[in-house]
């Protein structure tokens, strides 16, 4: 389990005003996948920034970066996948494209390790989105097995 799920999962459910409106699992879920695909873009817009405004130790941090822009479009894509699943009442498939999800921010920061010498100058951020999509994919997990 990831350190503090709850707590960051209700407080990024306290911070959205459609939780409030939530009566089921489903409900749920898309708020917690609208929350997540929102914190990957900020994630997204905040390498795009590093990069554009040069604010890398070298090049190959550079390189690795514009390798994490990439998996963070994939994370996007099964995102907003698992999100159009939800629409659909089928959470099983849900589930699998917000695990499918955290590769990108889990690959990312394996990216940046010892052997390169590298750190990433999103680590931290990198951290909060893998927890960011499990939020998503427990409540399409608790809603499937109530289907």
């Amino acid at each position: 389990m990831i350190p503090d799920f709850e707590k960051v999962c209700i407080a990024s459910l306290k911070e959205n005003p459609k939780s409030q409106k939530a009566r089921n699992l489903g409900d749920l879920t898309m708020v917690g996948a609208n929350n997540a695909i929102s914190n990957l873009t900020n994630v997204k817009r905040m390498v795009e920034k590093i990069i554009k405004e040069r604010k890398y130790k070298n090049s190959l941090t550079k390189k690795l970066l514009e390798e994490c822009l990439k998996l963070y479009s994939n994370s996007s894509k099964s995102l907003t996948s698992g999100l159009n699943y939800v629409k659909m009442g089928n959470f099983e498939k849900a589930t699998y494209d917000f695990m499918d999800a955290v590769d990108g921010p889990a690959f990312c920061g394996l990216k940046f390790n010892g052997d390169n010498q590298q750190i990433s100058p999103v680590k931290e951020e990198n951290i909060f989105l893998i927890t960011m999509f499990e939020i998503p994919k427990s409540f399409a997990m608790g809603a499937s097995h109530d289907q």
